[in-house]
């Protein structure tokens, strides 16, 4: 198979082009197909041609939009194949590129050591975003009086004078229902 690669391709930037291009292809290809197959529905591309449109308009304005989201969830999955490929590639040659760049044993724990710390920076960032509000507590013991905007800071409101904090404040006012009616 590296012989038909190397004869239609030719040694140099067109062979990691045609390898990637070549691996990534059917699975892009199947994904769009089965798209097309579940998320096309024929009731709504016949909509689309009653309505007066053409058959471009259609494909863009019904086809694409129903199928683009299954083709970016496969366009994603084949990037991490596309990375395979390109890896593979440059095996074949090993003076550029990525795979020569890192052929030693050093270079490979360095990288190693680089992603550990990035995985170690997202982690601890994600652990500040929970803690960068105040706690939950701190704001239960901010009483009616204590809270920003009020003028009469730790002083008792007119409504509280002589109240304990058990009573109903709402206990001496007549309602519908404690009221007799004469």
């Amino acid at each position: 198979m590296l012989a038909v690669y190397y004869r239609a391709f030719g040694i140099g930037e067109a062979l990691y082009v045609g390898l990637i291009a070549l691996g990534v292809f059917p699975l892009l290809a199947g994904g769009l197909y089965k798209s097309v197959l579940t998320d096309v529905t024929d009731h709504a591309v016949s909509e689309a041609y009653t309505l007066g449109a053409s058959h471009a308009e259609a494909v863009w304005n019904v086809i694409v939009p129903q199928t683009l989201p299954r083709f970016l969830e496969s366009l994603r999955l084949a990037a991490g194949l596309g990375m395979i490929f390109l890896i593979a590639a440059e095996r074949l040659l090993a003076d550029v590129g990525i795979v020569y760049q890192h052929d030693t044993l050093y270079d490979f724990l360095t990288a190693q050591g680089n992603v550990a710390q990035g995985l170690m920076l997202d982690r601890t960032s994600l652990a500040f975003r929970f803690f960068q509000y105040p706690a939950c507590e701190s704001r239960r013991e901010l009483s009616q009086s204590e809270r920003p905007g009020d003028e009469r800071r730790g002083e008792e409101r007119p409504e509280q004078q002589g109240r304990r904090a058990d009573e109903d404040p709402h206990e001496d006012r007549p309602n519908a229902l404690t009221q007799k009616n004469p």
